[in-house]
């Protein structure tokens, strides 16, 4: 096979006079509008060849090189900075799921909210499984989330959740998949049979880049106790558990402006914590103190 190079470089001998720093000259390069012509031709040709390439074989079969993503990271930063300092490699792992278990005042939601606005922000797809009706849009948007790149979904079951969540890992459509939350998951019919099924499909499926983020609040009164969630259910599936913990609240003056939690950083088998954090939490709007 022939290779053709336009552009070439002048070799000069040594001590032959020349400019400064002009060792070697780039040939070709004053007869350079004279060939755009020529590569508007090759570009047409080139877009040409795709289209038929893509047209016989798919659209994944043939693409410009020009249209080849940068290679994705292989974590999702949190949007806390000494939360990520502590993880390894810097954030949330894709490709696994993470359990993060809290109480609904130690952070946890703020949490999975300002992750998924990092993976916004990095170009990611986003999806919020919202199982108990209870996602707040404004504090979203507080938390960095852009709302119109989010998909929003609100399953009647179980299995339309298991579903949803299988299909969107294996077709490669969400960077980051948001659950809230594993309780209420639980709480539907044959809940903790899709459950089961959704970490069998899982564990069989192919690699995915996906960070899949599970809620798992500790048990209330909300619920009835046979739907209650255990601190070990999802300890054969989960990659990482992050566990928080309120710790205070913030107030200045007579304004509640946030809270202060401790996150601890339990890698398997989530017996010990490899590390804590404390967490500031910062609220949309000041609270006067009633």
């Amino acid at each position: 096979m022939h290779i053709r190079t336009d552009v070439r470089y002048d070799r000069r001998p040594r001590g032959h006079s020349s400019a400064p720093g002009q060792g070697a000259r780039l040939v070709g390069q004053a007869a350079w509008e004279g060939k755009e012509p020529c590569m508007q031709r090759r570009t047409s040709t080139l877009d040409a060849l795709v289209a038929q390439l893509q047209q016989r074989f798919g659209t994944k079969a043939a693409q410009r090189g020009t249209a080849l993503r940068a290679p994705t990271a292989a974590t999702i930063p949190t949007g806390f900075a000494a939360l990520d300092h502590a993880l390894q490699d810097g954030g949330i792992p894709r490709g696994a799921l993470t359990e993060i278990v809290g109480a609904p005042t130690a952070g946890a939601s703020t949490l999975v909210l300002s992750t998924v606005a990092q993976a916004q922000a990095q170009g990611d797809r986003a999806c919020f499984l919202d199982l108990g009706g209870t996602f707040a849009a404004e504090y979203a948007v507080h938390c960095g989330v852009q709302l119109d790149a989010l998909l929003l979904v609100r399953p009647a079951t179980a299995r339309e959740a298991v579903e949803i969540i299988a299909t969107l890992i294996a077709r490669h459509a969400a960077g980051v998949l948001a659950v809230d939350s594993l309780r209420h998951l639980l709480a539907m019919p044959q809940g903790a049979q899709q459950l089961a099924a959704l970490i069998r499909r899982l564990r069989a499926g192919a690699p995915s880049s996906c960070a899949l983020l599970m809620l798992n609040p500790p048990p209330s009164d909300f619920l009835p106790a046979r739907t209650m969630p255990t601190p070990q259910v999802l300890a054969g599936a989960a990659a990482l558990r992050l566990r928080l913990t309120h710790a205070h609240w913030i107030f200045q003056q007579q304004f509640l402006v946030g809270c202060e939690s401790s996150a601890e950083i339990l890698p398997p088998p989530f017996t010990d914590a490899s590390a804590r954090v404390a967490l500031s939490v910062m609220f949309p709007l000041q609270r006067p103190l009633l």
